[in-house]
């Protein structure tokens, strides 16, 4: 996918998926940051890109990733569990 088209939202999702599967968190970082700059409309990026963040301790933007996804989507109830989570745990880093 990637070598035809570099800008296949498909292909760099398909490519954080297979970071994700093996534990490479930072190059599934840059897909999904690749991913949601395509297609900033990507559910899938913005989900992901949440979890990727968290387990990369980037709490700035696990948080930007939550409040943009329930932004696109107000109505989706993981969403909106998934934003308070983030919130939560962002919070209390915050008074750590």
């Amino acid at each position: 996918h990637l070598a035809l088209d570099p800008r296949s939202v498909q292909g760099w999702y398909n490519l954080a998926v297979l970071k994700i599967r093996v534990n490479d968190f930072s190059s599934a970082k840059q897909a999904l940051e690749t991913v949601v700059m395509i297609d900033p409309k990507s559910e899938q990026g913005w989900f992901n890109l949440i979890y990727v963040a968290e387990k990369l301790g980037e709490a700035q933007l696990s948080l930007r990733a939550a409040r943009e996804l329930n932004r696109m989507v107000p109505s989706n109830a993981t969403y909106q569990k998934r934003l308070k989570e983030v919130e939560k745990r962002f919070a209390q880093i915050s008074h750590n």
